[in-house]
C-alpha cells in the first residue's frame, strides 16, 4: 500500500531546491518508497506545544511539489498545512489557501518521515 503525507496529495516531487526557497537553510527526509520532504530548520518557531515551520514536500523524481507554512502541536502530534505554494520546476504554479471551516489536519507520526521530522521540530 503506498503511503500518502502531509502535501504528497497537493503535489508531487522535490527534485531540487525551489529557487524560490534558496535563501532558506533544509533539512532533508528521504523515505524508501520514493517521497522527500524538507523543513526550513530556519523557519520553526515555538509557542508552547506548538510549532510553526515551512515544510516542503513532493515525490522523488517528480518536478511538482509543495512548500507549505504548517503547524505542528508537539503533544498530540497533529499537523495543520496552512497557505501551500505549488511548483512545478520550479515555478509557482499556484497557491493552495487554507479553509478555516475545512482544515487539513492530519496526525504527522503516520507519514512519510513523520517521526524524523517530529524529533527534529520538536526537540528542545
Amino acid at each position: 500500500m503506498m503511503r500518502m503525507a502531509i502535501v504528497w496529495s497537493l503535489a508531487l516531487a522535490v527534485a531540487a531546491v525551489p529557487v524560490a526557497a534558496a535563501a532558506e537553510e533544509w533539512k532533508d527526509f528521504v523515505t524508501a518508497d520514493g517521497y522527500a520532504s524538507a523543513v526550513a530548520t530556519d523557519s520553526i518557531k515555538a509557542s508552547g506545544t506548538l510549532r510553526y515551520f515551512r515544510l516542503r514536500a513532493g515525490k522523488i523524481g517528480d518536478p511538482r511539489y509543495a512548500i507549505a507554512d504548517v503547524m505542528l502541536d508537539c503533544q498530540s502530534k497533529l499537523i495543520t498545512i496552512g497557505r501551500a505554494e505549488l511548483y512545478n520546476k520550479g515555478v509557482q504554479t499556484g497557491i493552495r489557501k487554507p479553509d478555516p471551516a475545512k482544515p487539513f489536519t492530519q496526525p504527522l507520526n503516520e507519514q512519510p518521515s513523520g517521526d524524523e521530522i517530529l524529533a527534529l521540530v520538536c526537540a528542545g
